[in-house]
């Protein structure tokens, strides 16, 4: 007996797990990432990272591309990261806001990542974005989320000139005087910078610098 799953876009075919004569049917609640990976080395990781994993998705190899991780995402967890070649995209979420999750040394790692395109950790207390320092020339990285991190301008200045195409800084701590600092990404398409210090005076400014850049300037308590 066969069902089908998707998984970041893709069918794959799980054969029921044999209790006595009859299948039974592995719940959707019970999958775990190590059942769809059939690479050695990322079954390995698999094993180790399906405590702290919510969601994933493979590719047609059966290579991990994609993570979804609870807050309990550790250090030690961005070192296991590494060794899944062509994970893509890594979001995880903090909720509420709280100081568990990687350290700034632990993003740092992760971003070092030679596949890796899309990061995202929401709410994390523990980074204050001496992480950026990690986003050296030639970086794979592309996008970055860190909403309702305590990241300020000092911090967010280790990215000048690099080549994000989207950052959300939404309620972190930055203000005006990073606009040079954004606009020094000449890449950058989207930025958002709801809930922080950046005044509309500052938005029409970075618009200004770079007019093919959409800026999500709503819902932002300092309006000046």
């Amino acid at each position: 007996m066969k069902w089908s799953v998707v998984r970041g876009g893709h069918v794959i075919e799980i054969v029921t797990r044999m209790t006595g004569h009859s299948p039974v049917a592995i719940s959707r609640d019970r999958l775990k990432l190590l059942d769809f990976t059939p690479l050695e080395r990322e079954h390995q990781a698999a094993v180790q990272l399906d405590v702290v994993m919510s969601r994933f998705a493979i590719d047609d190899a059966g290579h991990i591309v994609k993570l979804y991780i609870r807050d309990k995402f550790t250090d030690v967890h961005a070192d296991l990261a590494l060794s899944l070649t062509r994970l893509k995209q890594f979001s995880a979420l903090n909720h509420p806001h709280s100081a568990a999750g990687v350290s700034d040394c632990g993003m740092a790692e992760l971003l070092s990542h030679p596949a890796l395109e899309d990061v995202t950790y929401q709410g994390n207390q523990k980074l204050t974005g001496a992480f950026f320092n990690a986003l050296r020339p030639g970086s794979s990285i592309t996008r970055i989320g860190v909403p309702f991190c305590p990241i300020d301008d000092a911090s967010l200045a280790l990215a000048d000139g690099c080549s994000l195409t989207h950052i959300s800084l939404r309620g972190s701590q930055v203000s005006d005087d990073s606009i040079d600092t954004l606009a020094s990404m000449r890449s950058l398409q989207q930025v958002h910078v709801k809930q922080t210090r950046v005044t509309r005076i500052g938005v029409e400014r970075l618009r200004n610098l770079l007019p093919g850049c959409w800026i999500d300037m709503l819902d932002r308590p300092h309006d000046g």
